[in-house]
């Protein structure tokens, strides 16, 4: 029962992301309703099943990065000590609990700086928060990899929700056989 159950939500997922791949490649944005509404959904359920300090953290950091620079970083700063105290005291303080925090507060701030596009940081948050640490690293190897591709054929930007897309599909694989 528990692997149907899987299945289904890694075939949702990725249904999903590669509608958000083939918006991304097309006109290099994503459309809102695309990337907030399972970010939402995501935030919601994490912080009721999952990781709450993570989530407080990753709604937080949508709203710091359209404020300046000085500002958002110290907000940035203490509200990623607040989360970690708050994880610490609540999660046990175990690094699986930890590492999505320091992930979500890392994305933000790659977005803030313009680093990744808004869309980009929010798929990212969102499977950081639903698939944990493991599910970023699979979605961040596929990106840096074809980062060296793009920078083999001299692109200066590539649509980043693809290779978040194949990085995820190698993910639920290799989690699924």
């Amino acid at each position: 029962m528990t692997l149907n159950v899987t299945v289904i939500v890694a075939l949702i997922v990725g249904a999903w992301l590669i509608i958000c791949s083939i918006c991304d490649w097309r006109k290099r944005e994503i459309p809102s309703f695309l990337s907030i509404v399972p970010f939402v959904m995501v935030v919601l359920w994490s912080a009721i099943y999952g990781n709450a300090p993570a989530s407080l953290l990753s709604v937080l950091m949508l709203f710091v990065t359209s404020i300046k620079r000085s500002p958002a970083i110290a907000i940035t700063i203490l509200s990623l000590a607040f989360a970690l105290i708050l994880g610490y005291f609540i999660l046990q303080h175990t690094s699986e609990n930890f590492l999505p925090i320091f992930i979500v507060c890392g994305v933000a701030l790659l977005w803030f700086f313009g680093k990744t596009g808004g869309a980009d940081a929010q798929v990212l948050m969102t499977i950081t928060l639903a698939f944990g640490s493991s599910a970023f690293m699979y979605a961040v190897v596929a990106g840096g990899l074809f980062g060296i591709i793009g920078l083999a054929f001299k692109q200066k930007t590539i649509p980043y929700v693809i290779p978040i897309t194949a990085g995820m599909i190698t993910y639920f694989l290799v989690n699924l056989i």
